[in-house]
C-alpha cells in the first residue's frame, strides 16, 4: 500500500512540476532525452536523495549492493553521488541495470530527474 501511495504522490509532483522533452538518451545534467530544469531559477529541485533513495535505491538496488565492502554501497549520500554518472550510464544507456527486474517508468523518471538536477542531498 505504501508503495501505491509513494507512486501515486511522485507522478502528481512530476506532472505539476516537470514537463518532458524531446530526445534520446539521458545524461546527468542535460536537459534533452530527460525532463526539464524547474521553471523559476533557484527553485529547489523536486526530487532529493531521500526520494531517490525510498523509490529506487532501496527497492531495486540495495538487495545486491548492500555490503559495506563494496565499492558502491546504496546506504549513503556520499557514496552514491561519486557513482551518479555511471548509475545513469548503465540504467539507462546499458540498460543493464537492475539486472533482473527492470525499474518502472515512475522509478526511471524518479531516477532521471534528480540524476538531471545534479544529484541533490
Amino acid at each position: 500500500m505504501k508503495n501505491i501511495l509513494l507512486a501515486l504522490s511522485m507522478l502528481a509532483l512530476f506532472s505539476c512540476s516537470y514537463s518532458r522533452t524531446s530526445g534520446g538518451l539521458p545524461s546527468v545534467g542535460r536537459q534533452e532525452g530527460g525532463l526539464s530544469e524547474p521553471t523559476k531559477p533557484g527553485e529547489e529541485p523536486a526530487v532529493r536523495f531521500a526520494d531517490v533513495k525510498a523509490a529506487v535505491f532501496d527497492t531495486s538496488c540495495a538487495g545486491c549492493h548492500q555490503k559495506k565492502e563494496e565499492d558502491l554501497s546504496f546506504a549513503d549520500y556520499a557514496n552514491i553521488k561519486s557513482f551518479a554518472s555511471e548509475i545513469a550510464v548503465r540504467v539507462f544507456e546499458e540498460r543493464d541495470m537492475p539486472p533482473k527486474k527492470k525499474l518502472t517508468e515512475l522509478q526511471e523518471q524518479v531516477l532521471r530527474t534528480w540524476l538531471d538536477a545534479g544529484s541533490p542531498e
